[in-house]
């Protein structure tokens, strides 16, 4: 019975001496998590986007060029915070509230943010310091940064002209309005080129509401709503203009020429064979689409990556799934930015590029724009062809062989 009695007792210690180093070891290490942003306006926990994770990894420079996004965090020591340094790899909780209380630390804690690229941390906090500032420039801009990294494109850039109203140095005002003309101008040009009127438009309304008169706006909008057949809001966006304004009539004809076009052709049951044409003339079909389970799909390379796409009429941009983008090489596409768009789930928000080279059957398309998109949206598919490719091709159809095929438009 003493062994028994000594035993128990030696484990009752064991046990004990256990428990006191587990929570010691918790109490020394844990920290509270700053909250991220979950992109529905929100802080969360447990948000799904980080600053690793936040737009595949791609970071822009001041005028909207793709860059690598640095993957090593925070800096082990943050730089220029004077009493208040901080020496590790981000503060916790205790010396983020000792940085709040100290307007330059504060402030030099977001600067160190910003220099680390670490965007969506820098929006949470910044809103912070604006609260009890919100008249400070530097960190304004800083908001208006975090935002152009994190936010569709067009929210962006609209915060980013409401900055104008401020008394900026010139040299910001300067830089923002350069920055504002650069994506506004690559953006019109790439959805314009692609034919994603809905994107276009999308894009625009916004801009427009804060810049009326802008007439690149205006006539990019317009021709936006005419390729959708939306006459009248084509016009009002004209309405602005002389009615003898050249362009604004040349750009109703163009419209109108376009419209008269594009058109789908189907074919009788008797389709020639694939090296024939319902056409006419000599012309060689590029693809041959094929069915499974009603839906048509083929296969296309996105530089030397293979893919499976459903064809998707309903859909304004091609769409690839983020597994497959993330083995196309870095130097082969250009971000071009978060927009909000339209899936069978619903709006989200998504990242589009522009890849160099999109091979579909014997056509190679150069300048393609393409929609990033969680892969378990995707089901089956590596993603979705869009009509911005399809609207490239004339098609026909044989509903009694149910098969299509693509031509190039000449």
């Amino acid at each position: 019975m003493k062994i028994i009695k000594w035993l128990s007792v030696i484990l009752s210690i064991s046990l004990g001496a256990n428990l006191w180093f587990l929570w010691y070891f918790y109490a020394t290490n844990e920290s509270p998590r700053t909250p991220a942003y979950n992109g529905s306006g929100s802080y969360s926990p447990s948000a799904k986007r980080t600053d690793e994770q936040d737009a595949g990894d791609i970071a822009r420079d001041n005028h909207g060029l793709a860059i690598a996004k640095p993957q090593d965090g925070l800096a082990s020591n943050i730089q220029g915070l004077g009493s208040n340094a901080i020496d590790t790899a981000m503060p916790n909780e205790p010396e983020l509230e000792r940085l709040r209380a100290d307007r330059s630390a504060f402030l030099n804690y977001l600067k160190a943010l910003d220099k680390q690229q670490k965007f969506v941390t820098l929006d949470y906090e910044v809103s912070d310091y604006l609260r009890q500032y919100p008249q400070d420039i530097e960190a304004l801009l800083l908001e208006a940064k975090a935002y152009y990294h994190t936010q569709p494109l067009n929210i962006a850039l609209v915060h980013y002209m409401d900055l104008l109203s401020k008394p900026l140095p010139r040299e910001d005002r300067d830089e923002i309005e350069k920055l504002i003309a650069v994506n506004t101008t690559r953006v019109v040009q790439q959805f314009t080129s692609d034919n994603a009127w809905d994107l276009l438009a999308e894009f625009l309304e916004p801009l427009v509401q804060i810049d009326p008169l802008n007439r690149q706006y205006l006539m990019a909008l317009a021709r936006a709503y005419g390729m959708q057949q939306q006459f009248t809001l084509m016009e009002d966006m004209l309405a602005t203009f002389a009615s003898d304004d050249a362009r604004a009539n040349r750009l109703r004809e163009n419209v109108f020429a376009r419209l008269n076009n594009e058109t789908v052709i189907e074919t009788p049951s008797d389709l020639p064979p694939l090296d024939e044409t319902p056409f006419g003339g000599s012309r060689v079909a590029d693809v041959l689409l094929k069915q499974s389970r009603g839906q048509f799909v083929t296969q296309a390379r996105v530089h030397n990556t293979l893919v499976n796409l459903l064809v998707d009429t309903g859909a304004s941009t091609t769409a690839i799934s983020d597994i497959k983008f993330s083995s196309i090489p870095k130097p082969q596409v250009e971000f071009l930015g978060l927009f909000n768009v339209n899936t069978a789930g619903g709006t989200i928000e998504a990242p589009i590029y522009k890849v160099k080279q999109f091979t579909l059957g014997q056509r190679t398309l150069n300048n393609t724009s393409v929609l990033i998109l969680p892969s378990n949206n995707l089901s089956q598919y590596d993603g979705l062809l869009g009509m911005n490719v399809i609207s490239q091709f004339d098609l026909a159809f044989d509903a009694t062989s149910e098969t299509m095929r693509m031509y190039k438009k000449r």
